[in-house]
């Protein structure tokens, strides 16, 4: 790692909390997704000398995630996708407001419109929206070229716009 600095068991712990999000929505499964955590963070430890920048370890413990989940699927015969049904987890990321419900409603009809995205594009919004990445950590996380995520995400963020304003207004 450049600069002295060494991961630390916080930054373990900060990057566990993303990692968990990402894998139970791709999965689906809350206790495949805690296994999968686990192996993240061991891996993640072992191999914290390859870590260049501490300031970029969720994104590196993400890739890690990535990379492991796709080994597990291949393992087991299956193959991943971002699910439908797994919104709580993501909602769940979402701080407690003043409007709770309003707030959770609109949330929720983002999170509907984002299901409907192909799974590229669905993967690079969720990493954006929610785990608040750049193009350039996605790239990294999804083996992509930095121009492919932008372009998905433009793409993404149109269809989305598009999906939620022929929805029309929310009910007040």
């Amino acid at each position: 790692m450049s600069d002295g600095e060494s991961l630390d068991e916080a930054d373990l712990i900060a990057g566990a909390t993303s990692v968990y999000r990402f894998l139970r929505r791709w999965s689906g499964d809350p206790e495949w997704a805690e296994d999968m955590t686990q192996e993240t963070i061991v891996k993640a430890w072992q191999s914290r000398g390859a870590l260049m920048h501490r300031d970029r370890a969720t994104a590196w413990m993400l890739t890690i995630a990535r990379r492991l989940a796709i080994d597990d699927s291949r393992r087991r015969g299956d193959r991943l996708q971002l699910q439908h049904d797994s919104m709580d987890c993501v909602c769940a990321a979402v701080p407690p407001p003043q409007h709770d419900e309003e707030i959770r409603d609109e949330v929720r009809r983002a999170m509907t419109a984002m299901d409907r995205l192909p799974p590229r594009q669905r993967a690079v919004m969720y990493l954006t929206a929610v785990e608040d990445l750049t193009p350039r950590e996605i790239a990294e996380i999804m083996d992509l070229p930095a121009p492919v995520v932008r372009s998905n995400l433009s793409v993404a963020r149109a269809r989305m716009r598009s999906m939620l304003s022929n929805e029309g207004s929310p009910r007040s």
